[in-house]
């Protein structure tokens, strides 16, 4: 029983890395992509991280709903990433609740860009 359960922990686990891995590939390709057609604009974003400040020559170029957009995918991306980096430590509770706010904000980014895009 043992020897079994550990072998369908081994396939679970390589499955979610291949998941994982398939995913962080299109990210890459996506965020090159980005990274090619604006690179002051990507180098801003990049900034932001280590110099939150960066940021703000870039939002005070945009009209301010875009401004609430960027700012707010940005916090958004922010809380994600400290909560993904911890996500192995997490408690399987804390990585549903995190699943569902992703996928959640993921809904609502249509309507956040959409919004965005009305003159």
């Amino acid at each position: 029983m043992f020897l079994q359960k550990t072998k369908d922990f081994v396939v679970s686990f390589a499955e979610f890395y291949k998941k994982s891995f398939e995913s962080s590939a299109e990210l890459a390709e996506m965020l090159a992509d980005i990274q090619k057609k604006y690179l002051d604009e990507y180098n801003k974003i990049r900034e932001f991280s280590s110099d939150p400040t960066a940021v703000m020559d870039l939002v005070k170029k945009l009209e301010p709903k875009k401004q609430a957009i960027l700012l707010n995918i940005l916090l958004q991306a922010g809380d994600f990433g400290k909560r993904m980096s911890t996500l192995f430590d997490s408690s399987p509770e804390e990585k549903l609740k995190l699943a569902k706010d992703l996928r959640k904000f993921a809904k609502e980014l249509p309507e956040i860009l959409t919004e965005g895009a009305k003159k």
